[in-house]
């Protein structure tokens, strides 16, 4: 069962609050959500982040979103983020985590396993399905590459399914620095207030 994906922001504290799956729902509403802000003003936006990932698509176009954002967009990344949810924090201005945080690398290509609707799939279509993979594995590594340091040993932990510490993502520089759990907590509570008043 898929995990239940949120997305909810506090226009005037300008804060956006991604949990869960990414989807290409969310996606679109994460681009109107960043336009909408843009337009209030230019001024610096947190994104918080924690999922295990989702549509490889739609984070390239989140991805896309926050790099393209006339205001800058900072991630925070809490509880545990994997693959998409990782990478899509690369494309903050800057990257910051609460103590405690699992980061998850993995590659699209190394997850795929073969199953009875595979193999009664044609030889190309099997073909084509890996080239998208490997596209994927390739758009991640070079979020990844961006910053991260050393290259090399980012791209063996994504063919090896690493799951880092806080203070290896920092090592890696893929992660900037730790964030204050005081405004974490702060912060979502804001975010809860919005939640209680939309149920």
């Amino acid at each position: 069962m898929p995990e239940k994906s949120e997305l909810v922001v506090d226009y005037k504290h300008r804060i956006i609050w991604l949990d869960g799956t990414i989807t290409c729902k969310m996606a679109s509403r994460f681009g109107n959500i960043l336009n909408k802000l843009n337009k209030t003003r230019i001024a610096p936006i947190i994104l918080y982040v924690r999922g295990p990932g989702g549509d490889p698509w739609a984070t390239i176009s989140m991805i896309n979103d926050i790099s393209n954002s006339q205001s800058p967009v900072g991630c925070v990344a809490h509880d545990c983020v994997a693959s998409g949810c990782f990478t899509l924090t690369q494309a903050g201005v800057w990257r910051a985590a609460l103590p405690g945080t699992k980061f998850v690398l993995h590659s699209a290509e190394g997850l795929s396993h073969a199953s009875k609707k595979d193999i009664q799939q044609t030889q190309k279509e099997i073909s084509d399905w890996l080239e998208r993979l490997r596209l994927v594995d390739f758009l991640q590594f070079f979020w990844f590459s961006m910053r991260g340091r050393p290259v090399s040993m980012i791209q063996e932990m994504l063919k090896a399914n690493t799951v880092l510490s806080l203070p290896r993502a920092i090592k890696f520089r893929l992660v900037d620095r730790y964030f204050s759990r005081r405004d974490f907590i702060e912060h979502k509570k804001l975010i809860r207030k919005i939640q209680k008043a939309k149920s």
